[in-house]
């Protein structure tokens, strides 16, 4: 207001006041109908060419189930645009709404949508675990979404697709993320073969495959992330342009896995992560990586072990020499999570006995108990004897026989560990999944 008390904001037109509106949050913009008869419908501006539709977790707060319903399906007619690029809901699995999700997909298919995500709950299960019986109450995917050819980037979490849907018209599809969904392995296939363009495949919590195939040469895959597929056994992978592979859950202690990258073309990699927080992933890990996935241009090796400090347990089985193996380029080794058993003795022996070009080795320890486990910090006189228990790794590693005489090797407490030395492509990975 001016001096004299006038509200000049409300005397502006309606189309620039609409566009102050949509660079609010949808929710702030639609409370402001509360502040005169003037503003009563000017948040209907907002939802009438947005090409970001977002239903998801801050549109959700403090609402029922009902109210979510109500106000998508009160914002859709709003709507006036004939293109959405994202449209994305994250809402309870509620068979009583059903029909409204369905309405919206094929809202959002008639708009020629780009990025789909649809996510729904299911509260008090981390895990389906081959529980099939659970998808009964799941949301069935209607098929006028797979018609949608303009589709790029598909989100879907708690859902059916059986009966299995025509993948055909997917071309232009080139993320897919399933979370805890019915997806078999001959709709994998036809997803693999199908949707020529597709990079990224993210399945989380999908135990209806027992063996996923990636052998034809015209997949374009880089990124491969399986996530708690409990009953997958067996894994085929041949894929030249695959740049990032994180697998992690397995509910038998090797999943055997056969490769085929002889002849591929694409570059080799230069930098590795194997991680070993799941003990069986482990063994798959550190026992097999190198058997069946050749390194010759490797410059840069990160391994995390397992906290598990007992050296009987079957990480003492997974340090076992691979056949021919050569690191002629790698340059830097660390290793997190290094208590000196015996089993990690002997992968240290093993990679200061192949590596002639080896500059760096950094051996972290695990993390210490913090004072919320009951300790109230390091006395003295226990600080003093971790740090000798160092002191005497250390010398133990420095006295490993070696091919390169100019490697510097460093033991370390957790704490002390140097966080700028890190695999970055880790970080990509992460950001990519943390986004479904």
């Amino acid at each position: 207001m001016d001096a004299d008390g006038h509200d000049r904001i409300s005397g502006l037109p309606d189309a620039i006041l609409g566009h102050i509106l949509s660079l609010m949050p949808a929710k702030a913009a639609t409370r402001t109908t509360i502040l005169s008869r003037r503003w009563r419908h000017l948040w209907e501006y907002i939802w009438c060419f947005p090409t970001t539709l977002d239903f998801t977790v801050e549109f959700a707060a403090r609402q029922t189930p009902g109210d979510f319903v109500r106000n998508v399906n009160r914002y859709l007619e709003c709507h006036r645009g004939k293109k959405i690029q994202r449209f994305l809901v994250s809402f309870d699995r509620d068979p009583g709404f059903f029909p409204d999700i369905e309405k919206w997909v094929e809202f959002a298919v008639a708009r020629d949508v780009e990025e789909l995500l649809l996510e729904f709950s299911s509260e008090g299960q981390e895990t389906f675990r081959g529980d099939f019986e659970n998808w009964a109450s799941c949301f069935r995917v209607p098929h006028q979404m797979f018609d949608c050819m303009p589709l790029r980037v598909l989100g879907l979490s708690n859902c059916r697709l059986s009966p299995s849907p025509d993948i055909s018209r997917l071309c232009s599809l080139r993320s897919l993320s399933l979370t805890r969904v019915d997806v078999t392995r001959d709709v994998l296939q036809i997803i693999l073969s199908e949707c020529g363009l597709l990079e990224r495949l993210f399945l989380r919590d999908c135990v209806h495959f027992k063996s996923f195939k990636l052998t034809s040469p015209r997949i374009k895959l880089k990124q491969l992330v399986l996530v708690d597929c409990w009953v997958l056994s067996d894994l085929e992978i041949s894929a030249p342009s695959l740049q990032c592979f994180h697998f992690y859950g397995c509910s038998s202690p090797i999943v055997r896995v056969r490769r085929t990258f002889a002849n591929s073309s694409a570059p080799p990699a230069r930098v590795a992560t194997l991680d070993g927080r799941n003990e069986h992933v482990a063994r798959f890990a550190i026992c097999d990586f190198f058997e069946f996935f050749a390194t010759p241009l490797l410059e840069r090796l990160f391994i995390r072990l397992p906290l598990n400090p007992d050296d009987s347990s079957p990480t003492e089985a997974m340090i076992e020499q691979p056949p021919d193996v050569h690191f002629n380029q790698l340059r830097v080794i660390k290793i997190c999570n290094f208590k000196g058993t015996r089993s990690e003795m002997k992968l240290v022996m093993l990679l200061l006995e192949k590596t002639p070009a080896l500059k760096s080795l950094v051996l972290v320890a695990p993390p210490k108990p913090s004072a919320g486990d009951g300790q109230d910090g390091c006395s003295p006189g226990l600080k003093f004897i971790e740090e000798m228990g160092m002191r005497i790794l250390q010398k133990q590693v420095l006295a490993l026989p070696r091919v390169s005489g100019a490697v510097q090797i460093v033991a370390c407490e957790y704490l002390e560990d140097d966080d700028k030395l890190r695999a970055t492509h880790n970080e990509h990975t992460c950001e990519w999944m943390d986004f479904f």
